[in-house]
């Protein structure tokens, strides 16, 4: 079976068990998607890529709102007694010696090896958002405290 039999096999799948107006938002993407030049990717058919003008795409903004839901809960892993600006340094040091010394090694894996810590689990699955991990501790200050 190859990709647009999946495509095909999918938007069946969709028509039959979502809401009308999801199938219909589904179908109607995936038909501009195939039957026309206008669209380069299956994201921008269906209104989920980037809108070129400078703003992120839906995709980028659930990327970093996934992000930074996970970096909050990898803060609350990082001496909860201590005080909020040494916990944010505390966690932009264990991002910079997660993306130096686990990273490299764990980018091709669809899960975060068995045995690792909760934080790591964490950072790994941050880090698989596609959006950049933050590694000065005002940054993520903002995220844990601005949202």
């Amino acid at each position: 079976m190859n990709s647009i039999d999946r495509l095909l096999q999918a938007a069946d799948a969709i028509q039959r068990h979502a809401e009308p107006d999801v199938a219909e938002w589904f179908q109607s993407g995936l038909n501009r998607y195939l039957s026309s030049r206008e669209c380069r990717s299956l994201d921008e058919a269906l209104g989920i890529g980037s809108t070129g003008r400078g703003k992120p795409s839906e995709r980028s903004r659930y990327g970093k709102t996934l992000r930074d839901n996970l970096l909050r809960q990898a803060y609350d892993r990082i001496d909860p007694d201590g005080k909020p600006t040494t916990r944010c340094d505390g966690l932009a040091s264990e991002i910079r010696d997660f993306e130096a010394r686990f990273w490299p090694r764990w980018e091709g894996l669809e899960e975060p090896p068995a045995g690792c810590s909760e934080l790591r689990r964490l950072l790994f699955m941050a880090k698989r958002t596609g959006e950049p991990l933050p590694t000065g501790w005002r940054t993520i200050y903002r995220v844990v405290f601005d949202y």
